[in-house]
């Protein structure tokens, strides 16, 4: 039953993952969408997801005859349901083998089945499902340095990659599609009698509807995003794009400039209107900062001295305490060297529980390397440092703000993420603590989904702030890069770089993206390395001090 449920909690987990990820993609590219539609240009499609159900039929092109497709739906249903009811009836081995049905056997006949329609190259299916399945375990192997793995998680990573090679074969076709086929449009090979024969193959969105203006507005599949196809923006080798009609590249580089622009600013405005609907109907989380226990750590010292949520602490040491500020301040400096090793050093703490005081003597632990430390109003500090710790979290509490202050503490948020990227340039070692890779970003998901629709809210802009924020580095084939190229191109009174200097462009951005993303990567590897090894050291400290605010418990001390 926990695989099960274990199972089923990742499952929704991804799913509003993706859910986010196509809401805030889909508001980017509104910008863009609504921006090119002012200044005349066409837009062929605005389409939220990607990808599309194939329509076309190739089944009278086929060398041999395959099996019915009822065949692999009973298969695949069965082995879901093997899979399932092994997990219900904590049968190890039905489950384990429906696993391995699901994320084995099912991909590889599908992938197969796939080859045979679009006549592609033999295995050449299996080698993407191969492929991305040992891309898949590689990551599992170097983020866990090969300890600890669980079947679970094995499989999990199987299937996840095989999903992500199934997408890219069933979508194959496509590829050979240019900007002049329609969306949805494209093409196999296929060797007949007389040669080799084009067959045109259309993907249908699961809802679609074209405008008076001819654009397509359709929902597609994949819930990976979404696009806006702007009539000709794809460069040409001899310069022609300038003369598509209503096309991207016939407009003034000026008001490309403004469309490229759009799509940020739109992930932007987004965000922060997401953050002043979630502090004008709810609140801003806010710690409260008095000397209260909202939670008690399990097996921290302030558990196994038994501290309890709601006792107020009165004193440390003598020291009287009116903040949950002068307890951290109390506690965290009741460390010492002792042949070479940093230990706590035990003090006095004097609390009231239903209005009985009692004192009690604890020693606290010590944070396994140097942490952000607490501002007196319980906002993190820039300063970092070793210090002891109880195990105790102070409480929070919703303060509705009015529309002017909702927007004000909403848009302290874009500049924030502009100072942090602007420290990393700055100071490329500090990339660890405020880079976040694919892993770091699932991790804020899982905890965002576990612990409510505010939270759920929250990251969703915040991760729109980013994506707008982002897309404005200067480097093709992001929107700041071609920004650059637009102002240049202001700067030389309209006239086109040539398409030799955009291809070197584009090879550089896409390089630094490339360099960008396997730095993000590596920084969620040590990051998670590290903190292996400091729960380890300290079981309990690093987990406990590098954890987010969490909305009904405060960070801890």
């Amino acid at each position: 039953m926990e695989a099960l449920i274990s199972i089923l909690t990742l499952a929704g987990k991804v799913a509003v993952g993706m859910l986010m990820l196509t809401i805030i993609v889909a508001a980017h590219e509104l910008g863009h969408y609504l921006f090119a539609r002012m200044y005349g240009m066409h837009v062929n499609a605005f389409a939220v997801m990607v990808g599309g159900v194939r329509k076309t039929d190739l089944s009278p092109y086929l060398r041999a005859p395959m099996a019915p497709r009822w065949m692999l739906f009973v298969f695949g249903t069965a082995a879901f349901l093997l899979a399932f009811l092994g997990a219900f009836n904590e049968n190890a081995t039905a489950h384990q083998a429906g696993l391995a049905l699901v994320g084995i056997a099912l991909p590889i006949w599908i992938v197969l089945r796939l080859e045979a329609l679009y006549h592609l190259p033999r295995f050449s299916g299996i080698k993407t499902l191969f492929i991305a399945c040992g891309i898949g375990l590689a990551v599992l192997m170097i983020g866990s340095r090969g300890q600890g793995i669980a079947l679970e998680s094995t499989v999990g990573i199987l299937i996840a990659a095989s999903i992500v090679a199934m997408i890219l074969v069933y979508y194959r076709p496509t590829g050979a599609s240019g900007e002049e086929d329609k969306q949805g449009y494209g093409s196999i090979e296929i060797e007949g009698d007389e040669g080799k024969e084009t067959v045109s193959v259309r993907y249908r969105p699961l809802l679609h509807r074209t405008s008076r203006s001819g654009t397509e507005f359709s929902l597609l599949v994949v819930p990976l995003g979404g696009f806006a196809a702007i009539k000709g923006m794809h460069a040409k080798p001899d310069g022609s794009e300038v003369d598509v009609p209503n096309g991207f590249y016939s407009k003034s580089p000026l008001k490309r400039w403004v469309v490229l622009f759009a799509g940020p600013l739109f992930s932007v405005v987004f965000g922060i209107a997401l953050m002043v609907g979630l502090f004008t109907i709810v609140g801003e989380n806010r710690p409260v900062n008095e000397p209260v226990i909202a939670s008690v750590k399990e097996d921290s010292p302030a558990d196994l001295a038994g501290l309890e949520s709601g006792d107020r602490v009165i004193s440390v040491n003598g020291r009287i305490v009116e903040t949950f500020y002068d307890l951290t301040r109390g506690v965290k400096d009741s460390w010492r060297l002792e042949d070479g090793e940093r230990v706590g050093v035990p003090l006095i703490l004097t609390f009231e529980r239903d209005g009985v005081t009692d004192t009690i003597a604890l020693t606290p632990e010590i944070t396994g390397e140097p942490l952000p430390g607490w501002n007196p109003d319980l906002t993190q500090s820039e300063e970092k440092e070793i210090r002891a710790t109880l195990g105790v979290y102070y409480g929070t509490k919703y303060v509705r703000l009015s529309s002017s202050s909702a927007l004000r503490e909403a848009v302290q948020y874009p500049v924030l993420m502009v100072a942090g990227l602007a420290k990393m340039v700055v100071s490329p070692k500090s990339a660890s603590d405020g880079l976040a890779g694919p892993a770091t970003i699932a991790e804020f998901t899982g905890s965002a989904v576990e612990r409510g629709l505010y939270p759920i809210i929250s990251l969703m802009a915040l991760l729109s702030i980013s994506l707008g924020i982002m897309n404005l580095l200067p480097f093709p084939p992001m929107d700041g890069g071609q920004m650059i190229i637009a102002f240049v191109e202001m700067l030389r009174r309209g006239r086109r770089l040539s398409i030799s200097v955009q291809n070197v462009l584009s090879q550089v951005g896409v390089a630094f993206i490339v360099v960008l993303f396997l730095t993000a990567i590596t920084v969620d590897i040590n990051r998670k390395a590290k903190e292996r090894s400091s729960e380890q050291e300290q079981p309990s400290a690093q987990q406990e001090s590098d954890q987010p605010i969490p909305p009904d418990d405060g960070s801890p001390e």
